[in-house]
């Protein structure tokens, strides 16, 4: 696989804090952005590199060399003047194109995306383009992604009245086709507001979410941030969770529980999650909470409750790593939280928020359920259904208790 890294940025913005380097050079700590970068696809077997260069490209070339020294293999493909992103790829897979599908990255943004999943994912439903794309609590600053199943449907930009939801991540696969819409010439071409919204209008992107850590060095605090985190970041080792939903899964659903005196087990359940700890399993309750918004109870009574159900499972000896909530309906009766969210389920919002968090290999994770709403909109998350007081679309996958979705789990 090869993967080309765009690596030609100015740094305008990191100009008075970061001076006379690339902004992709930024320094983190002792070594540059942009070694964070390679490392990353280094540990991932992805060693094909092309660096796209342009403002002084001397810099980076004399400290990456051939690769050699970093376990990689690199290439440049040097602009001699500014031809925008869509330029720089283009002149790139001119130049060095081995595959019929490729990678390309922003190389001043981290995000830590599984790229093998990502161009499977991309192959197996011959795309054209595939996003990797990031969820965000307050995505104003970046603009919006809107999907429809993993069809990307929509390209908001940034503005002030945009809220939670999904971003471009700055990672994507390719393949060759994508290239004849990408216009020769010599003024700047843009890849994300000039052939990303003709790509999209003549063929199919696709766009998968994923939850790794992600930064954007392109503002000074986000510098300052990275500085701070990034070499903790990928020391970190990857965990794998068991979400589980949680009124009719762990405790009876008895409408809009949120009363301790209403808590009572679903029949099985401790058993259960004992053995999904013994899976090595960390156990999350991601849950819509739709009572909020209707006025049916506030979100301390949510609070307070889950709170207790947490205590008395732990006596139980069972450890809830965290809990995640969405408050948010469309048809809420409460101002505040009368909206669409992506939290809701069966949007993943809340699972993409708690393996960024708690560094959850999605891929290896697992979501039980008992509505069609738990089946999560996520390509890389498998979710098991129990058999339970809600209605399913018929041709449902359905598991009849706890034992079967064990020996579903343990049979892959």
């Amino acid at each position: 696989m090869q993967a080309f890294i765009l690596a030609g940025g100015f740094g305008t913005r990191l100009a008075y804090i970061v001076k006379d380097v690339p902004k992709p050079m930024a320094p983190i700590g002792r070594k540059p952005f942009l070694a964070f970068l390679i490392e990353n696809l280094k540990n991932q077997g992805i060693k094909e590199i092309v660096l796209l260069t342009g403002h002084k490209s001397e810099q980076i070339e004399s400290y990456f060399g051939n690769g050699s020294r970093f376990g990689v293999n690199i290439q440049y493909s040097v602009e001699t003047s500014p031809l925008g992103t869509g330029g720089a790829i283009l002149k790139a897979a001119n130049l060095y194109l081995k595959n019929d599908n490729f990678l390309v990255l922003n190389g001043d943004t981290y995000f830590d995306v599984d790229c093998k999943l990502l161009m499977q994912f991309h192959e197996e439903n011959q795309a054209v383009l595939t996003i990797g794309l990031k969820y965000k609590k307050d995505v104003k600053r970046y603009g919006n992604v809107e999907i429809s199943g993993s069809r990307v449907s929509r390209f908001t930009e940034k503005n002030p009245s945009l809220e939670d939801g999904l971003i471009n991540g700055g990672i994507y696969a390719v393949h060759k086709k994508a290239l004849s819409y990408f216009e020769k010439r010599e003024t700047l071409l843009s890849f994300e507001n000039e052939v990303m919204p003709l790509l999209m209008k003549q063929e199919t992107i696709l766009g998968i979410p994923f939850g790794g850590k992600f930064i954007d060095i392109g503002v000074p605090e986000d510098y300052s941030f990275a500085d701070q985190v990034l070499k903790g970041w990928q020391k970190q080792k990857k965990i794998k969770a068991a979400f589980l939903d949680r009124d009719g899964i762990i405790n009876k659903d008895k409408g809009y529980t949120n009363k301790l005196s209403d808590l009572e087990w679903v029949d099985g359940i401790i058993s259960f999650l004992k053995k999904l700890a013994r899976l090595k399993y960390q156990l999350i309750i991601v849950t819509n909470q739709a009572g909020i918004a209707k006025g049916k109870f506030t979100e301390e009574d949510y609070l307070s409750f889950q709170k207790g159900l947490t205590i008395c499972l732990k006596k139980e000896g069972i450890i809830i790593l965290d809990s995640f909530y969405c408050p948010f309906h469309k048809e809420g009766t409460v101002k505040k939280y009368t909206k669409n969210s992506f939290l809701r389920k069966p949007n993943p919002g809340m699972i993409l928020e708690a393996a960024d968090l708690y560094n959850i290999d999605i891929s290896k994770s697992i979501m039980v359920g008992d509505k069609a709403s738990d089946r999560i909109l996520l390509p890389c998350l498998k979710s098991y259904i129990l058999k339970g007081a809600y209605p399913l679309p018929e041709g449902f996958p359905i598991y009849q208790n706890f034992d079967e979705i064990l020996e579903g789990l343990q049979n892959g």
